[in-house]
């Protein structure tokens, strides 16, 4: 996964940390997926796997 995203909801009593393999839409941007930055893109046919592993200490 090419982005580490730290989030929380408002109020809320918890942080998410997630591996994403693209980014949610940007200020800069339009709402047209294909125009997304960062985004993954499988082709019809094609397999993409993707793995993380965390460990905390």
């Amino acid at each position: 996964m090419d982005y580490l995203v730290i989030w929380s909801m408002n109020n809320g009593n918890y942080v998410c940390i997630e591996p994403w393999t693209g980014l949610p839409t940007c200020s800069d941007e339009d709402d047209v997926f294909e125009h997304k930055r960062g985004c993954s893109v499988v082709k019809p046919g094609d397999v993409a796997v993707r793995a993380y592993r965390i460990e905390l200490f």
